[in-house]
């Protein structure tokens, strides 16, 4: 059987390249799992993936900080890579648990990321413990530098939860470079002992096209 290589490196590699990949020519980034096809005069940053999702499913329980600092939702990897002026969709399904009742009951949501400049169509599901489901929608608009100072979402539960569940969901475009999208989220209360992203959270973000596109409802 023959084996076929196609030109492969690592991130830091492709972004240091200055040689276009040939008309058809494959291209793999060996760091983000994305492979990219040439057109013989288009840059490797400004090249659409032919994989258009992305993923990150925790598979082992991962410790989040005690405290009330901003923190990545995700402790590693904390961030998926994104193309300049590109429209996506994503989905973050967590459950978080605390030692503390109360230890995770009231958090700000956002993302902290420069190269996003709009959000829209944002659904966000919250639950804690088993005492029932809130459902929510809203549209927001997000612009310039992200963190959770300038929350999409905040959650509270009450002072007994140590189980919380959330479900968000939504379109985000990007802007003129490339940027990561790295979800965070910050506590407004501390616990004394452990607070941990549950394994099995996730996230997906779906790659729909050029910045273009247009969105003439909550969703895509």
């Amino acid at each position: 059987m023959t084996t076929q290589k196609q030109k492969r490196g690592t991130a830091s590699q492709w972004s240091s390249a200055t040689t276009p990949l040939t008309s058809g020519e494959l291209g793999y980034d060996t760091t983000n799992k994305i492979l990219k096809i040439g057109d013989g005069s288009t840059s490797w940053s400004n090249l659409y993936p032919v994989n258009k999702s992305f993923y990150y499913i925790s598979d082992n329980q991962q410790a989040l900080s005690l405290g009330t600092g901003e923190q990545d939702l995700f402790p590693s990897p904390s961030r998926l890579p994104l193309l300049a002026n590109a429209i996506y969709e994503f989905v973050i399904q967590c459950t978080i648990q605390t030692s503390t009742p109360g230890g995770a009951r009231n958090f700000d949501f956002g993302f902290y990321q420069t190269g996003m400049t709009a959000f829209s169509g944002i659904r966000y599901i919250w639950s804690y413990a088993t005492r029932g489901t809130t459902v929510s929608y809203s549209n927001s608009t997000f612009t310039g530098s992200s963190n959770v100072t300038n929350a999409l979402v905040t959650f509270s539960s009450s002072s007994t939860d140590t189980v919380l569940m959330f479900t968000i969901q939504g379109t985000l475009i990007t802007g003129n470079g490339s940027s990561d999208f790295r979800p965070r989220i910050k506590f407004s209360n501390t616990d004394t002992s452990t607070r941990n992203l549950l394994s099995y959270s996730y996230m997906k973000v779906d790659y729909l096209g050029p910045s273009t596109v247009t969105n003439t409802g909550g969703w895509i």
